[in-house]
This record gives structure tokens, sequence and C-alpha cells, in this order.
């Protein structure tokens, strides 16, 4: 109609497209691309965004690791999107969501009549990508048969469709994701060695939620008025704001989008949220916010028990914590595990202040304890880290 108009009368299409374009616009998250599509603004952050700018360019297969929920294939996205093949096809697989059988074909491709059912035939998702990026999502999931075969792949530039007798280059780049530990994997044989190295050139390790809390509200803010009108911002009191910086969130940045999105949705018309707007199940009682009976608990109240109100106690137990006891420093270090759930070897030596040899001693002295266990990512000692073991 708009077009036809235009033909007709100029002037009257220009009328008719101001009154359309009065409509309010709505806020989505389509504004922002490559590394920008990242929101924080904590150190790992920052660092993570410089790294996808970096790694953009290089133009070789690239192996993101992080838990679950972390944004692997926005991390994946974002690297697409800096690099120069940004205007040719993205395309991602799950690859523990389709069955061993079918994996193959389906980044292969297949000829016709090469098997029962193949009317027609495949050309798969390697080819469909031309000179863009294939995303393999959970490639710590796949079966050795489909290692061995993508192992091929990667290094010869080539492959060949089932029930085909030629082989055909492919262009595409190759950005692989798990948040299984392959190194563990590569040691238990449920993960090629040759191909662990190949993906592991290049990598990116994705910090969970925790450990970067001060983008909590930052993400918060901005899956609350994803849909809103551009103009309506939505606001959080401060005793929400406590609690979603406390609360582990250990669904990472997926479950903290679903919770921000189910408020937002429960309650469309509003603007100011508070705690009571947040899901039951995410509600504490007053006292397990205080600290009692809780793995992660909020800030607790500044004052103590009654008794510890005492001058005695007080200057007790500053004594206690200025004092150099190797116990009492352990009982710290645990405190802090407790907290803060995983931790790295710089951490605690910035948080306590102390050598580092010292700090290894504490750290392997727990370790044997049972108390945490070393997690090591990648061969790269800047990605190891420790975690508390879970008792429950």
């Amino acid at each position: 109609m708009w077009l036809t108009e235009s033909a007709l009368d100029p002037r009257r299409a220009q009328a008719r497209a101001s009154s359309v374009n009065a409509t309010p616009a709505i806020r989505t998250e389509d504004r922002a691309v490559g590394a920008e599509r990242i929101i924080g603004d904590s150190p790992l952050t920052k660092t993570l965004r410089k790294q996808i700018r970096e790694l953009a360019s290089a133009d070789a297969t690239i192996l993101v690791l992080g838990e679950t929920g972390t944004g692997k294939e926005l991390v994946a996205r974002a690297l697409h999107e800096e690099s120069k093949r940004r205007m040719d096809p993205f395309l991602a697989i799950n690859c523990a969501a389709v069955a061993d059988t079918l994996l193959e074909t389906e980044l292969f491709g297949h000829e016709r009549g090469a098997f029962t059912g193949a009317e027609k035939a495949h050309r798969g998702l390697f080819l469909a990508a031309g000179e863009g990026v294939l995303f393999l999502d959970e490639i710590g999931d796949t079966s050795p048969r489909f290692q061995t075969a993508l192992l091929r792949v990667l290094e010869t530039g080539e492959l060949r469709p089932t029930g085909s007798s030629s082989t055909r280059e492919i262009g595409c780049r190759v950005i692989a994701a798990t948040n299984r530990d392959l190194e563990e994997g590569c040691k238990n044989g449920t993960f090629r060695k040759d191909l662990f190295y190949r993906l592991q050139r290049l990598h990116l390790f994705l910090p969970p939620l925790r450990e970067r809390r001060s983008d909590i509200l930052s993400l918060a803010g901005h899956f609350l008025n994803l849909g809103r009108r551009l103009g309506a911002q939505a606001n959080m009191s401060v005793e929400l704001q406590e609690y979603l910086q406390a609360y582990p969130w250990p669904g990472n940045v997926r479950e903290l989008r679903n919770e921000m999105e189910r408020m937002r949705l429960m309650n469309s018309d509003k603007l100011d949220y508070t705690l009571q707007d947040i899901d039951p199940k995410y509600r504490r009682s007053a006292g397990d916010r205080a600290g009692s009976g809780s793995r992660f608990p909020l800030p607790a109240a500044p004052h103590g028990p009654p008794e510890m109100e005492d001058p005695m106690f007080q200057q007790f137990d500053r004594a206690l914590r200025q004092g150099r006891s190797p116990l009492r420093r352990r009982e710290t270090v645990k405190r802090l595990f407790v907290r803060f759930e995983k931790l790295t070897r710089a951490e605690i030596l910035k948080g306590l202040k102390v050598s580092e040899k010292i700090a290894t001693a504490d750290l392997k002295a727990l370790q044997k304890e049972g108390f945490i266990r070393k997690i090591m990512p990648t061969r790269s000692p800047r990605t190891h880290y420790f975690a508390i073991v879970d008792r429950l």
C-alpha cells in the first residue's frame, strides 16, 4: 500500500510514513554487535571483550570453555561479527542434541541414495556455512567415532559426504564450545587428545557469573528492560540489588536472564521492582538471609551475637584476625571458598596478602583434606582454579 501511494502521491506517502513512525520503538538486544554484546564492566568482562577482538582476526579454530549458561554461543557470535567473515553465514548446532548416527550426516552431508530414506542429496552444515562460521556446541559430548571424522576435516580442510567417492573443500571457520573438562576427558579416554590439541590452540575461558558479581546488576537491568518501549526504565530496590549480587546463580547468565524476564512478564506495567517480585523459590527466610544454614548467604547483619559485644571478646577477636596462625588463616580461606565457591591462586594471594609459598601450602592442605579440588580447563595455568567440594 505504501509503495502504491508513493508512486501516485509522494506527499501522501510521506504523511503515512510519519504516522507509522510515531509508534514508540521497542527496546531490543539486537543493537549491540561484536564484542559489545558482552555486557558488564568488571575486569574479567573487559578482558574477555579484548580477547574476542584479538582472536576474531586470527581466523583459526577456537575452543570456548565455560560452565553452562555463561554465554558460549553469544561469544561465538561476537567472534563472528568482529571478524572479516561477518557478512557470511553463522550456523550453529548442538552436538549433544543430535544422535551420533545423524550428526555426521548433518555436518558432512550425504548423496542421494546413500542410505535408506536418503531421497535427495544433503549439503551438510560445513558446506552450507560457505566462508562463514560453524559453531559446534557441546563438542565434549560427542562420540570417539565423530571426533575422529572431525579431526580429519579440521586437519585437511576437506570432507567426503556419505555415499560420495570424492572430497570437497570447506572454507568455513570452526568455533567449538563445551562445559566439560576436556583434559580430564583425554585422561579417561572419552575425548581424543589429538583433537583436543587441535582445538585448543586458540581458546577462550568464560568465567562464571559468581566470579564477576559486579556485572550482575548491569545484566539484570538489561534483561529487565528488554521488550519495553524506549524511555521506559525499570528500577530495582536496594534490597533486590543486594540479593541479586549475593545469590550464586549456579545457572549463570541464563538463569539470571530467565528470572528477570519472568519478573518483567509477570509485572508488565511495573517499573519499580522489589525483593517481593522475585520468584518465591529464590526467597529465603530472614534468618537464612542473615547466614544461618545457607551455603551462599547474603551479607549478614553488622553485629554478632550479644556476647560478642563484650570488650574482652572484641579484643580477642581482633588478636585472632591480626595473627599469623596457619590454623586461623586456613579457616579464613575456607570461609572464602564457602562464600565464593571458586577461587584462583592469584585471588587468594591478593585477598590474604600472603606469599605464594604460603598460599600454595594452604591450598594443598585443603585439597588433601578434601575440602577443595583443583580444576584445570586447559593446560594454561592462567585458567586453573580451585573449587569447593560439594558435600550435599
